[in-house]
Parts: structure tokens; sequence; C-alpha cells
């Protein structure tokens, strides 16, 4: 195993604040979205509330690997 790499558990990463690169909060990780014939994590699913007093969200399909982890 690679020792650069860190195992997360998907429990871990629900809710999770998911921030732009100026460190604003642009929404959270909701769900992950895994492959069952190779059991590899195709997608988070983001959640970008919208609306009135944030009373709606929309929801993304981000790659796991465009995201970059504060393990702090």
């Amino acid at each position: 195993m690679d020792m650069n790499h860190k195992l997360l558990s998907g429990s871990s990463l629900n809710d999770a604040v998911v921030e732009n690169r100026n460190g604003d909060t642009i929404g959270s990780i909701k769900d992950l979205m895994i492959d069952s014939k190779t059991g590899q994590v195709s997608y988070a699913v983001l959640a970008v509330d919208a609306g009135f007093l944030n009373l709606g969200s929309k929801y993304f399909a981000i790659p796991l690997q465009a995201l970059t982890f504060d393990y702090d």
C-alpha cells in the first residue's frame, strides 16, 4: 500500500464540508456512489445549498479525484 494514501470510511465523509480553493464553503458531501462491479467509488454527491434560507439543495456528482482532503 502506498503510505501517501489514507483510508477513509464512507461515514466519515457524510456531511463533510466542501470548500473551494479560497476557503469558502460551497456545500457538503451527502453520499458516495460505489460501482458494484469494481467496488470503487465512482463519485461523491455534493449538496449545494440554494434558495431562501437554504431550504433547497442542488446535487452534483463530483469525481473523488477532484477533491483534496484535509485530515486535520
